[in-house]
């Protein structure tokens, strides 16, 4: 069987999908072709509307010149619309993956609903990157087609950047952060990923213990709004927003932290589909707190690996800040299980076995 995986996001896109991807062809013990958008092959812009029309060429094209047999849809839409199209009349079979947001944006017109039912009923197999989403495709298919819906989260690059002494003790330092208990979110600085609510929060936690910084990496649409409430909260010395940070500094903050905390929103439509950053915070031994929605809580287990609480309850989020502020032998709890389940549960090479015997399923 040659395999052709097809997709928009593809590494050195940066994201989340990218990433997945990435990871999958990388691990897989199997070869898997890549075709992405290089020369507007998938997205022409000279065309006005149906943008993807020429895909249908290039992607028969490709099909007939690799001998393909069998496609990995990298988004429903539009790609797998070409795909299923194309299997109509072509001996292929295809699986389609689901992230999230790409599948809830399939459901926003009754043209685009059609459209996503009768590609993913045709596909042979299924696979989201949550529960929550697997959950939602059910929902839209009909009940002889739930066997074919699976869940394979991403995994996680379990190697870590080599511990480093100088430079964390140079980092801290440097942020003035000795005997401070560091709490520190990751993520795109935008209002879905709660970070506004945890600022809001800082004043009620440092009412209990002033000793605790919180340490926001990212940039994004929402930075000017984030550090106006910090100014307005008079939180400049107990704030730091940093935009510019490479992925060693990353890995050097994972380590000084104390607490990971990301209360990510859910509005129904844009929604933290797994968040792998929970994971990497877990890969360093890092108690995490996050909110308690269907994609999080895969990859957060309640009073196992962290605490959930509601994404907007500025109560629960200082109450779970200052019980792992209070007693560290519950932050270690919490760390070590979520480092024994990273390494466990989210290595590359098993998700990429996974994927590999679904799509091998009769």
């Amino acid at each position: 069987m040659t395999t052709l995986l097809i997709t928009l996001e593809y590494p050195p896109f940066n994201g989340g999908v990218a990433h997945y991807y990435g990871h999958l062809v990388s691990h897989s013990s199997e070869a898997i072709k890549v075709m992405t958008n290089e020369d507007n092959k998938l997205l022409d812009p000279r065309w006005p509307v149906w943008r993807w029309l020429p895909s249908l060429y290039w992607i028969a094209r490709a099909i007939k010149v690799k001998q393909i047999s069998y496609i990995l849809v990298g988004h429903i839409l539009p790609i797998g619309t070409a795909v299923w199209l194309l299997s109509l009349f072509l001996p292929i079979r295809y699986t389609v993956f689901l992230h999230g947001l790409d599948f809830k944006q399939a459901l926003t017109t009754k043209r685009k609903k059609f459209l996503a039912q009768q590609i993913l009923t045709h596909a042979h197999q299924i696979i989201s990157a949550n529960s929550r989403t697997a959950g939602e495709v059910k929902e839209l298919l009909t009940a002889k087609n739930w066997g074919k819906v699976h869940i394979v989260n991403p995994g996680i690059n379990i190697k870590q950047i080599p511990l480093d002494e100088p430079a964390l003790a140079n980092l801290r330092q440097h942020h003035h952060l000795n005997h401070k208990t560091i709490l520190l979110s990751i993520g795109r600085l935008v209002p879905r990923k709660g970070f506004d609510a945890v600022i809001k929060a800082m004043p009620q936690i440092l009412a209990t213990n002033s000793q605790v910084v919180y340490v926001i990496i990212g940039a994004g649409e929402q930075e000017t709004e984030l550090k106006i409430l910090i100014n307005e909260l008079h939180l400049e010395a107990s704030v730091l927003i940093f935009d510019n940070v490479d992925d060693n500094e990353k890995h050097l903050w994972l380590r000084l932290s104390d607490i990971f905390i990301m209360v990510s929103r859910d509005n129904g439509v844009d929604y933290e589909g797994f968040g792998i950053v929970y994971l990497e915070a877990g890969l360093y031994g890092k108690p995490v707190i996050a909110s308690q929605n269907r994609g999080v809580s895969d990859a957060v287990l309640n009073d196992i690996t962290g605490l959930l609480v509601e994404s907007d309850n500025l109560t629960e989020i200082t109450e779970a800040v200052v019980k792992l502020v209070k007693y560290p032998h519950l932050r270690l709890r919490l760390g070590d299980a979520g480092r024994e389940r990273a390494l466990k549960d989210f290595n590359w090479d098993k998700q990429a076995k996974k994927i590999e015997n679904i799509i091998h399923k009769n």
